[in-house]
C-alpha cells in the first residue's frame, strides 16, 4: 500500500464532517517524515469563462494564498471564480511558497487572492480538455516536511462558487492523526499467506527432527 492510499484510507475518518455536495477534496496529512497530498473528486466548470492557458513546472503549496497546486508540471486551464460559504483559513500568511513532487493530471485552488486579499476571489485549475464534471484524482509529496512547517491549519474547510446548475463546492482537509508511514503497515493478505505457510514449515521440520531424535534414543 502506497502513501497516496495509505492518505485515501485516512481521509475516510472525516469524510462524514464534508458536505453531501461536496465535489473536490484535498486532503493533507502526515505520513512519516513527509506531507502528502491527494486530491480527488470533480469540478462544475461549465457556464464558466475567461480561462487561461497556464504552465504547471512543478507541484506546490503557497500558504499567503491558501494555494495549492498538485500533479505534475503541466499546462491548465485557469478559472476565476467567486467563493462563498467560506469557512476559514487553512493556512497562515507568512510562509513562502514551497515546492513538491507530484503525480497525475494538474489540479488548482487558490482561496485567497493575492491581488486583493480577499478570501471570496479566488480560482481553480484543471487540465486542458478537462470535461466538467468528470472525475480527477492527483497527488504531491512534500518530502521532510510537517503540516506546521508548511504553515497549515489542521481541520476541514468548505469553499462554494457557482449558482443554480453551477454549484459546487471545494474542501480541504487536513486531520490531526498522523497516517502511519508506509514501511509500518499491515501486511497484505498474500503477504500474511506466506509468513503462515513458512512458519507451518518450520514447525513441521521442527517436529520432524524431534521425532527422529526420539527414534535412536
Amino acid at each position: 500500500m502506497n502513501k497516496f492510499a495509505l492518505v485515501a484510507a485516512s481521509a475516510l475518518a472525516v469524510v462524514i464532517s464534508v458536505p453531501a455536495d461536496a465535489a473536490y477534496t484535498f486532503t493533507f496529512a502526515q505520513v512519516g517524515s513527509d506531507v502528502v497530498v491527494t486530491g480527488t473528486g470533480s469540478f462544475k466548470t461549465a457556464g464558466f469563462g475567461a480561462l487561461i492557458d497556464r504552465e504547471a513546472s512543478a507541484a506546490f503549496v503557497a500558504p499567503a494564498g491558501n494555494t495549492v497546486l498538485l500533479g505534475a508540471g503541466q499546462s491548465f486551464n485557469y478559472y476565476a471564480v467567486a467563493f462563498s460559504g467560506v469557512v476559514g483559513s487553512w493556512a497562515q500568511t507568512d510562509y513562502e511558497v514551497i515546492d513538491g513532487v507530484g503525480t497525475g493530471v494538474p489540479v488548482y485552488l487558490n482561496t485567497i487572492s493575492l491581488v486583493t486579499g480577499q478570501r471570496n476571489d479566488g480560482a481553480i485549475g484543471v487540465p486542458v480538455g478537462y470535461v466538467s464534471g468528470s472525475t480527477l484524482t492527483a497527488n504531491a509529496t512534500f518530502a521532510n516536511r510537517t503540516l506546521a512547517g508548511l504553515g497549515l491549519r489542521t481541520g476541514t474547510y468548505f469553499y462554494s462558487y457557482g449558482m443554480g446548475a453551477t454549484l459546487d463546492t471545494v474542501n480541504v482537509v487536513i486531520p490531526t492523526v498522523p497516517v502511519p508511514p508506509v514501511n509500518a503497515a499491515v501486511p497484505e493478505p498474500a503477504t500474511w499467506a506466506m509468513m503462515l505457510l513458512g512458519f507451518g514449515t518450520v514447525g513441521y521440520g521442527m517436529r520432524s527432527r524431534r521425532r527422529i531424535s526420539v527414534a535412536y534414543a
